[in-house]
């Protein structure tokens, strides 16, 4: 007998609650660009349109399934899918890419920011500043929650695609019918309308406003020219949209232009001299 207690590791109370090993807390290395914290904060209430949210949706664990490309924009609900071969940020940026030359030059004034993880899907994201106005944020490491529009989105389309299930087996007219259907939900938060009615309503401002200005231009233009060829002093432009009178010559023009990306531009120009 050498005196040695017959005790086991199992057997000290507080033996199986420690953990031997140390904790490391590993720092983030990988800074892709603009932390969230930079973020405006119209962007984050929500009181501004033209903020985005942005993720990668997988099926299965395949490296030769497709993925999705999902956006979201805040103050709408607008919602994305967009089919993107791979995992790599060559086919993230192409997409993007696509998109942008959709809206050419209204992309600045519709993605003024994009927030996205830390994915190395979106280790390019960051090079849409060098090309456009847009800026680029990045959520905290294993922070979803900062981005949790567009995750609660995601949810709603694994009801449809679960997780597991190769999303290369479904065609694009599915994924547009997925897409469709979230777009088409009422929702509370918006007065019980749905997010493609007000995506569609900022889109027609956008529209309008830019070919307003460029309508208001050109008519400053052919008025100036009027008055020079008339030897005219001064005029009033009036303009009906904003009710601001603006005196150029000595007579006055009223424009009242309608403007729909459905239908087509109505524009209404009177001229009137006045009386002596």
């Amino acid at each position: 007998n050498l005196g040695l207690l017959d005790i086991k590791n199992i057997h000290p109370p507080e033996k199986l609650r420690r953990s031997s090993k140390r904790v490391k807390t590993r720092k983030n290395k990988r800074v892709l660009g603009r932390s969230i914290e930079e973020r405006p904060s119209d962007a984050n209430d929500r009181s501004e349109f033209g903020h985005w949210e942005a993720d990668l949706v997988i099926g299965s664990k395949k490296k030769d399934d497709d993925t999705l490309l999902t956006m979201l924009e805040r103050k709408t609900r607008e919602y994305w899918m967009i089919r993107v071969p791979g995992r790599n940020p060559n086919g993230v940026m192409a997409a993007l890419t696509t998109i942008r030359s959709q809206y050419s030059e209204h992309w600045d004034t519709i993605f003024k920011t994009i927030t996205t993880d830390n994915g190395s899907e979106f280790s390019m994201l960051s090079e849409l500043e060098d090309l456009s106005k847009t800026l680029v944020y990045f959520a905290h490491p294993y922070t979803s929650c900062e981005k949790g529009s567009i995750e609660r989105h995601n949810g709603l389309i694994r009801r449809f695609i679960p997780k597991g299930k190769r999303i290369d087996s479904y065609s694009d007219e599915q994924i547009s019918q997925i897409e469709i259907w979230c777009n088409s939900l009422p929702r509370k938060l918006l007065g019980y309308r749905t997010p493609d009615n007000l995506f569609e309503n900022e889109l027609d401002w956008i529209y309008s406003y830019v070919a307003w200005r460029s309508i208001q231009l050109s008519m400053f233009n052919l008025l100036l020219q009027f008055a020079m060829t008339f030897s005219l002093t001064s005029f009033e432009y009036f303009d009906i949209k904003n009710c601001t009178p603006k005196i150029v010559s000595n007579f006055w023009c009223a424009v009242q232009f309608n403007y729909s990306r459905k239908n087509k531009n109505v524009c209404t120009i009177l001229l009137t001299l006045p009386n002596s």
